[in-house]
């Protein structure tokens, strides 16, 4: 990847999605070095699909961070099911004001994650390899000021997981394309784990002409998630909770 193919399109993304201020020059520089990172790895070892230039920072790095607004400075912040690292790392380059923890089960995303973390010097990062639900049961529950997913399992299953990290007042992301309301209908899952009803915010990534819809899930947490949740991964998935 060359820096004067990479630069321009970063500041048209970028100024396209109104995100021109999360950048300065030690980003920018932050955001090709990995962009190069993640092309070179995936070369070697399936991280995403997304492998042109223009997908990375469009479809990687912009919709990463046009969340960035809803997360409180100073956030304390888990990327549940990170993959290769997004959105966290994305928001730890851009928002070094966050702490980030970034889970994934899958060992070489973390492996891929550490190597980002070494050559990018990132000091607000912390990667856990480990399953959602087992690390929910450890010194990470309750923890979080914020827990965020671009996962692609259904709600119900990404609240289960993700609402134990959540310390009381802290709030709960769900990131997801345009029909992501519809997967809200019918729940009343919410009291059960310590929430509230959801919020719902509607926007677009905008890449060169389209507009390209996004649904962000906005929980918020009352109470702690009673002991029993989340439960094992086959429960949940054979019956997620309504």
């Amino acid at each position: 990847m060359y820096k004067n193919v990479f630069m321009p399109v970063l500041e048209v993304a970028f100024a396209e999605n109104r995100l021109s201020h999360l950048l300065n020059n030690q980003i920018r520089e932050h955001l090709f070095l990995f962009a190069n990172i993640l092309q070179q790895e995936n070369n070697k070892c399936n991280l995403t699909a997304i492998k042109d230039t223009e997908g990375i920072i469009y479809k990687h790095f912009v919709d990463s961070l046009l969340v960035a607004e809803q997360i409180p400075d100073g956030s304390n912040l888990i990327d549940i099911g990170c993959g290769a690292g997004f959105p966290s790392l994305p928001l730890a380059i851009c928002r070094p004001d966050l702490k980030v923890t970034a889970l994934d089960s899958v060992s070489k995303k973390i492996s891929f994650i550490n190597k980002c973390i070494s050559m990018l010097e990132l000091i607000n990062v912390i990667p856990v390899c480990a399953r959602a639900e087992a690390a929910a049961r450890t010194h990470l529950r309750d923890s979080f000021d914020v827990a965020i997913s671009r996962a692609l399992a259904p709600f119900p299953i990404l609240a289960e997981l993700c609402i134990p990290f959540v310390r009381p007042g802290g709030t709960f992301l769900a990131m997801k394309g345009p029909e992501g309301t519809a997967e809200l209908e019918g729940l009343h899952l919410f009291a059960k784990l310590g929430a509230d009803i959801p919020e719902i915010l509607t926007y677009n990534l905008h890449f060169a002409a389209q507009q390209i819809g996004r649904t962000l899930i906005i929980t918020g947490k009352h109470g702690k998630t009673p002991e029993n949740f989340p439960r094992k991964f086959s429960q949940i998935s054979k019956k997620p909770l309504s």
